[in-house]
């Protein structure tokens, strides 16, 4: 089966993904009148299988690059959170993650990106001023995983790579 290709923004939880190994997302969000919603970014999660990669970007930069090692499963709010109710269940993935020695700006690849990719991001991930759009995680074309490993030269690891061409 085709990998899958996905790229999460982990500002504010950045520390909690590298030392935890994983991603997580509510299954809902409570407005402040109470009523639940469902974010497409966090919906994403979903789509995940282990094996997919998934490139990591913080504060406009690539930051790293990981693989899925498990499928999404049920999971109660991290404890570096501050649960705002306590029946709040997420989903998560377990990942393996390769950081990046020099962190890669997205300013060096994203118009050939926006101009190639972004149509077929789900949801956009470049906005109309051409920053990323502050969502949580977006499934990205097969073929931009090839772009950005070239944006990240040889800091890319190797076997990613290799697993992506044998993919193809």
């Amino acid at each position: 089966m085709m990998k899958r290709v996905f790229w999460v923004n982990v500002n504010s939880s950045y520390k909690e993904v590298v030392d935890g190994s994983f991603l997580w997302a509510p299954k809902l969000g409570v407005r402040k009148d109470g009523v639940n919603f469902k974010r497409p970014g966090w919906e994403q999660l979903k789509k995940v299988s282990p094996g997919d990669i998934v490139f990591m970007h913080r504060k406009q930069h690539i930051v790293g690059v990981a693989t899925a090692a498990s499928a999404m499963y049920d999971s109660e709010i991290p404890g570096t959170r501050k649960p705002t109710n306590p029946d709040y269940l997420g989903n998560k993935i377990d990942i393996s993650i390769r950081l990046l020695q020099t962190p890669v700006s997205t300013e060096e690849f994203k118009d050939n990106f926006i101009l190639n990719y972004n149509k077929q991001c789900t949801p956009l991930l470049f906005n109309k001023e051409n920053n990323v759009t502050q969502s949580y995680l977006y499934e990205i074309p097969f073929a931009a995983a090839f772009y950005l490993s070239d944006a990240l030269g040889s800091q890319f690891p190797a076997s990613i790579l290799s697993a992506l061409k044998n993919d193809d």
